[in-house]
């Protein structure tokens, strides 16, 4: 056995455990009431090359000025639906949920953790997070 193996496999055993772990944790049905919203409002951004500056959505408050901060979530999310359908959503949010286990995963070991103890950790905060990993902005 080459010197290092078992660490380049203990390492690769844990990414595969991470990747599982965010794509279970984005396999839930979509829950987020605004999504349509965020969807219409990416197509446009993209036809457009421009963010609205003004809601065009709802008949209470139309023209009404307003500052959308939520623009490259919405594009993200009009070229992911796009081209991938409902899958493009599923394949956003596993990507945030590794991002968000990765980075746990990175500085639990920086400060020390042992792999098996960070790699339980992390497990358990993913699947913490699987209620909370919606199609909204924040969760990007």
């Amino acid at each position: 056995m080459k010197p290092g193996g078992g660490a380049h496999r203990g390492g690769l055993i844990t990414f595969c455990l991470l990747v599982l772990l965010a794509v279970s944790a984005a396999f839930l049905r979509t829950r987020s009431y605004d999504f349509g919203w965020h969807l219409t409002t990416g197509e446009l951004i993209l036809q457009r090359f421009e963010v609205p500056r003004a809601d065009e959505f709802s008949f209470t408050s139309s023209g009404v000025p307003w500052a959308d901060h939520e623009w490259l979530f919405q594009i993200v999310a009009a070229l992911l639906f796009g081209a991938l359908g409902h899958s493009g959503l599923v394949v956003l949010k596993a990507l945030c949920a590794l991002g968000t286990g990765a980075a746990g995963l990175v500085s639990m070991r920086r400060s020390g953790t042992s792999a098996s103890a960070a790699l339980v950790v992390v497990s358990l905060a993913l699947l913490g997070l699987r209620t909370r990993l919606a199609e909204r902005p924040e969760s990007a």
